[in-house]
């Protein structure tokens, strides 16, 4: 071996202490950055007699453990949306104890009229009586209002999620062109890049393991339902319909019901159980408000009113039949109630020529039966089916919530475990990078020390031969 050859050969292993001194201090600057995974420059003798050379940057982790990760994230994504959409819907209508819910406000406006019925003469309590009732009417529409909104939620967050798996998708196409790098240092960043981008995705629709970013290829394979598609960085996503009108996804032409999508991920948060939740919830909004209108109807309760004519709840568009869909967010007061003085109806009827007797509270007590089902009203309608309807929907929804919630605890008690076992295999052991370092000053030392022994020596044979 000549000293020139010694020369290239120190200062490969120069070269090569660098590299490994430079991945080890970028492991311990970002030990804490998300998605970072632990790197080793991998070294291997070089070619012919030519040294040492890095031949690889590696990066840790497991495979099996990350695939898991993914599916525990989408998991935990969906849980989570549907979770946070159920508690909205329970909100809306109210749960056991809640000041503002529908059933409390029933509640009030029963106290109200019980209130009346003890001093039918009272104004003040005719107005107090006329705003507990109106409150009521306001909760219903509120919330039916608000969980139909919902729907619209929904709809928008539809919308945002396929813009998100269009932006991962080209981020992962654009990091794995960096992953075909020879060199490696390039590729074990873009892999980073890559690992990041494929979360995201995998948190918005699942990745299929094995065909995912890190295959240097341009596509992600992802779930959709039962169906599994590639997409690249043309993609195109849009929402529309199936064949029979109901809500889709459409994937570069294809057609996929969004019902078909149910499962992990938040774009299946949108799919289920929220298309069955809202429009039952809806409709029974709209049952309670029908039973009110159709309880105080006719005479029944109020004997000024004539067959068939709404009384202290009212709906124009539900006069002479079914009234269409969204009869909850048209409930109202009657507006004779509304009109200065109108508040004496609720003792007097509302059809009442003349003041009734002042201490006449038999009105009143019809209201309280009707509302309660204490056998006051007569006709179709069940009179226990207002208090029964509303507490049975605030029981469903809040049966719904409390079932999503322990779902979303499961799925993030999984998603936790798997993350940190996840980074006890893939993170930085910062104690470990510090050894590596020193044991590369000691390498890049003893190399340097060859380095000089050599030029000494060539220093040494041109002086000889001047």
């Amino acid at each position: 071996m000549s000293i020139l050859q010694a020369i290239s050969i120190a200062e490969s292993g120069l070269s090569a202490a660098e590299r490994r001194l430079a991945t080890a201090s970028d492991d311990i600057a970002n030990a804490q950055t998300p998605g970072h995974t632990n790197k080793t420059a991998v070294t291997t003798a070089g070619f012919g007699v030519a040294g040492v050379r890095v031949a690889t940057i590696e990066r840790a982790g497991d495979p099996f453990i990350q695939a898991e990760r993914r599916d525990a994230d989408a998991e935990a994504a969906a849980a989570g949306d549907l979770a946070t959409a159920q508690a909205r819907i329970a909100a809306a209508v109210g749960e056991f104890g809640d000041a503002d819910g529908i059933a409390q406000r029933l509640d009030a406006a029963v106290a109200g009229l019980a209130e009346l019925q003890a001093d039918p003469a009272s104004a003040a309590q005719q107005r107090d009586t006329r705003d507990r009732l109106a409150d009521l009417v306001d909760g219903i529409n509120e919330a039916y209002r608000t969980i139909a909104a919902e729907q619209t939620r929904a709809e928008a967050a539809l919308q945002n999620d396929l813009a998100a798996i269009q932006d991962a998708v080209a981020t992962i196409a654009s990091a794995d062109r960096g992953i075909g790098d020879p060199v490696g240092a390039l590729r074990a960043e873009a892999g980073d890049v890559a690992d990041l981008a494929t979360d995201r995705l995998n948190a918005t629709v699942p990745v299929v393991p094995g065909l995912a970013a890190g295959t240097a290829s341009d596509t992600v394979a992802v779930r959709f339902g039962n169906e599994i598609l590639r997409l690249n960085a043309g993609s195109e996503l849009a929402t529309g319909t199936t064949a029979g009108g109901d809500p889709a996804v459409v994937v570069d032409g294809r057609t996929v019901a969004l019902s078909d999508i149910a499962g992990p991920g938040a774009l299946g948060a949108r799919a289920t159980p929220l298309p069955e939740t809202i429009p039952a919830a809806l409709a029974a909004l709209a049952a309670i408000a029908g039973d009110l209108i159709d309880a105080f109807t006719g005479p029944a309760v109020d004997p000024t009113l004539a067959a068939g004519e709404q009384g202290l709840f009212t709906d124009p568009l539900r006069a002479g039949g079914a009234a269409p869909p969204g009869g909850a967010s048209r409930l109202s007061l009657n507006a004779a109630l509304l009109a200065p003085g109108g508040e004496a109806l609720l003792r007097d009827g509302i059809n009442a020529a003349a003041p009734g007797a002042a201490a006449d509270g038999s009105l009143p007590l019809a209201a309280i039966e009707a509302l309660r089902g204490a056998g006051g009203a007569s006709g179709p309608v069940d009179p226990a089916s207002v208090a029964a309807g509303i507490a049975d929907l605030s029981e469903a929804l809040s049966r719904a919530r409390l079932d999503a919630e322990d779902a979303q605890d499961i799925a993030e008690t999984r998603r936790e475990t798997l993350a940190t076992l996840e980074g006890e295999i893939a993170g930085v052991d910062r104690d470990a990078e510090v050894i590596e370092s020193t044991l590369v000053e000691r390498y890049f030392g003893a190399n340097a020390q060859v380095l000089n022994t050599a030029i000494s020596m060539l220093d040494e044979l041109i002086a000889i031969a001047r």
